[in-house]
């Protein structure tokens, strides 16, 4: 194990390198992580603008308007199309429900099929909260009927409805809050980005350079000559290289969990997400070793590491997002593994738990596996030719 601990010992003398850019990193989540956290908190104690408009203005409507207006305030406004666009573009209402004349009527017949009008802002989160209170009002309501026989008694309706107020009131607000505590995936969809580009410096101005100075030819030649093997001593190079970068990136996951939830784990898009920056990792590993056998320059590693770390988070979406880029330099970018690990956390980061594709990742994944294998086999194909010509 003797290349083997000497290879960790050029690496501490690096880490002062490792903490500057964990430092960035630390910067960057503190100025983004925190903002998404405020906003999340901000719109959970945030009431949203409701507009009731109720043409029947019986007891039943009115009870309905009330439980909608739960936690919400109230935004009066005519029935008029052009009255109401103006509020919802001053961004003062957010949800209107209109109720029909025959509300009470139908809805004693069959709750599901009310002419309930409904018109929502461009937020989801709202008009999804909105739409299960709805369904849960009608819902409580279908359980009553069939407990009546489909035929609620008009003198049962008034201890219905203060029972519906006792079960309702606290469930509604539970569901919202926790709608929104489920977006915190999203948030370490985003922060776990931002790993691929301290993965691609400190993979060069640690790993690669590390390498380059264990491959001096004084160094290489001393421990041959003392009868070190050179399978052997290939075998702990790459193995102390592949060590020394998974430890840093689950350093760098611990961060992501502090900074968003633990209970983020429990996901299986987090965890399909931790997979894949895995093997991100070990194809960008894969990577620094085969350029450093392409390119065995100490001098420029550093260089090297730094600008391909940039040009790569540019293009491939981790700085800006991939909306303000060029599409032939995005498509370019597809050349690195980088680009489908970064196309995985978009993917998470744009739809909800419901709607991801896990055969799309998967796919992805598989691109980044294959280029791995691609780099490594380049990378002992390179080495056994630079051995033979040394012999």
């Amino acid at each position: 194990m003797r290349v083997f601990k000497m290879f960790l010992k050029l690496v501490n003398k690096y880490k002062g390198l490792a903490i500057m850019y964990i430092g960035i990193m630390l910067i960057i989540y503190s100025m983004t992580i925190s903002q998404f956290a405020k906003q999340k908190d901000q719109f959970e104690l945030y009431e949203a603008g409701l507009a009731v408009i109720d043409h029947e203005q019986s007891d039943f409507s009115n009870h309905f308007k009330q439980f909608l207006l739960q936690d919400n305030y109230e935004v009066i406004v005519e029935d008029d199309r052009d009255l109401i666009a103006d509020k919802f573009y001053e961004g003062s209402l957010d949800y209107l429900v209109v109720i029909p004349e025959d509300f009470s009527e139908t809805f004693a017949k069959d709750p599901n099929s009310i002419d309930l009008k409904t018109q929502a802002s461009l937020n989801n989160q709202i008009s999804s909260i909105f739409t299960n209170k709805i369904n849960s009002y009608i819902n409580i309501w279908n359980q009553y009927r069939i407990f009546y026989n489909h035929q609620i008694p008009q003198d049962k309706i008034p201890g219905i409805i203060k029972e519906i107020d006792q079960i309702m009131a606290p469930s509604v607000k539970i569901a919202a809050q926790s709608e929104m505590k489920s977006e915190n995936y999203k948030v370490f969809a985003f922060a776990i980005t931002q790993i691929n580009y301290i993965v691609i410096v400190l993979g060069f101005s640690i790993i690669g350079l590390s390498f380059l100075i264990m491959e001096d030819p004084l160094i290489k030649k001393r421990e041959l000559v003392s009868g070190y093997p050179e399978g052997k001593r290939t075998r702990e190079l790459f193995a102390a290289a592949f060590v020394v970068i998974i430890a840093i990136w689950l350093l760098l996951i611990g961060i992501c969990f502090a900074y968003t939830s633990i209970e983020n784990l429990k996901l299986k898009a987090v965890q399909t997400l931790i997979l894949s920056s895995f093997i991100h990792l070990i194809a960008v590993t894969a990577l620094v070793l085969f350029v450093s056998h392409l390119y065995p320059q100490k001098n420029s590693s550093n260089f090297l590491g730094n600008m391909l770390g940039l040009v790569t988070s540019f293009a491939t979406g981790i700085f800006i997002t991939r909306d303000f880029l060029n599409p032939t330099l995005l498509k370019a970018s597809s050349i690195t593994p980088t680009y489908w690990n970064v196309s995985n956390s978009y993917h998470v980061q744009e739809n909800m738990l419901s709607k991801i594709d896990y055969n799309y990742m998967l796919r992805n994944m598989s691109v980044m596996i294959v280029m791995a294998i691609t780099f490594i086999l380049l990378t002992f194909v390179l080495r056994r030719m630079k051995l033979k010509e040394g012999a």
